[in-house]
C-alpha cells in the first residue's frame, strides 16, 4: 500500500511525490476539485434518496464542496474525511460560511484505513477520487459495508470506449466497468453522462489556476522547477484523456438484492 502522501499526490494527478508539500498552495484557488456538486445534487433530487435525517459520508471529500452544498440543499447530516489537513481546514471554514457547520463533521484521516470502521450511513459519495481502494469492484465491495441495505453509493468516475486501444492504469473500458459494478452486487439506479463541453470548461478553469500557482512556485523554488513543470504536464495529459478518450459519468448505485 502506498503511503498516505503518495496516495494523495496520485489522486490529484501528480506523478512526483516531492509535490506533496506544495499541493495545498498549488490548489488554493480551487474549492470544487472533484465531482460537480450541481450534478450530484441533481441526481439525488431526481432519485429522492436523501431525506432530512439522512447521514451522508464523503470519502476523500477534498475541501468539502460536494458535501457542504448537499447538506445545504437537503438539510441532512454530512461526514467528510480527507487526508490533507489543509483541505479539512478549508472545508470547516466553508461549512461555517454556508451556515451548515452543525450538520457537517469533517475529519483528517486515511480513508483506506478508516473505511472498515464506518457503517450505518444512508449514502456514500466517491467523488473523482480514482482507484484509491483498487479497481471498481474492490472499491464498491469495501464501501458498500458503510451503507444501510437501502443506502446508495454515488460514484463519479469514467471509462474508456470498448473499442479503445489505450492502456490506462486507472480507467477500464465500459463493458468491464459495468461488469465490475455488477460483480460487486450493485445496480445502477440513475446516471448522468457529463458533457465534453462541461469537462473542457472545468478543466480549463482548474488548469489556469494551477498554472498560475506553479509559475509562482518555480520563481520561489527554482531548484524544484522540474517538479512543477512535471505537474503541469501531468495535468495536460489528464485533461487530454478526459476530454478526448474518457466518458465521464456520475452513477447512483444501490445494493442489488436480486443477487
Amino acid at each position: 500500500m502506498d503511503t498516505v502522501k503518495k496516495s494523495i499526490v496520485k489522486s490529484l494527478d501528480g506523478l512526483e511525490f516531492g509535490l506533496f508539500p506544495y499541493l495545498s498552495y498549488l490548489l488554493q484557488d480551487l474549492w470544487e476539485i472533484g465531482a460537480s456538486p450541481e450534478i450530484v445534487i441533481k441526481l439525488l433530487k431526481e432519485s429522492d434518496v436523501v431525506k432530512k435525517n439522512s447521514k451522508i459520508l464523503d470519502l476523500g471529500c477534498g475541501k468539502g464542496a460536494v458535501l457542504i452544498k448537499l447538506v445545504k440543499e437537503f438539510g441532512c447530516q454530512g461526514h467528510g474525511i480527507d487526508a490533507l489537513p489543509e483541505f479539512i481546514d478549508e472545508a470547516r471554514k466553508r461549512a461555517k460560511k454556508y451556515k451548515v457547520e452543525r450538520n457537517c463533521q469533517f475529519e483528517i484521516g486515511d480513508i483506506r484505513r478508516t473505511v472498515d470502521q464506518l457503517e450505518g450511513y444512508n449514502g456514500v459519495i466517491l467523488g473523482s477520487i480514482g482507484p484509491v481502494f483498487g479497481d471498481v469492484k474492490t472499491t464498491l465491495m469495501k464501501v458498500k459495508k458503510c451503507i444501510k441495505d437501502d443506502g446508495f453509493i454515488l460514484l463519479d468516475d469514467g471509462y474508456l470506449s470498448n473499442e479503445s486501444q489505450l492502456n490506462s492504469p486507472i480507467y477500464l473500458n465500459e463493458a468491464e466497468t459495468l461488469k465490475q459494478i455488477e460483480a460487486a452486487k450493485m445496480k445502477i439506479v440513475q446516471q448522468e453522462v457529463i458533457s465534453s463541453e462541461f469537462i473542457k470548461k472545468s478543466n480549463k478553469k482548474i488548469y489556469t489556476h494551477i498554472h498560475k500557482r506553479s509559475l509562482e512556485m518555480m520563481e520561489k523554488f527554482p531548484e524544484d522547477q522540474s517538479l512543477f513543470e512535471g505537474y503541469l504536464k501531468s495535468q495536460e495529459e489528464e485533461n487530454d484523456l478526459l476530454e478526448n478518450h474518457i466518458t465521464c459519468v456520475t452513477w447512483l448505485l444501490q445494493k442489488n438484492t436480486n443477487h
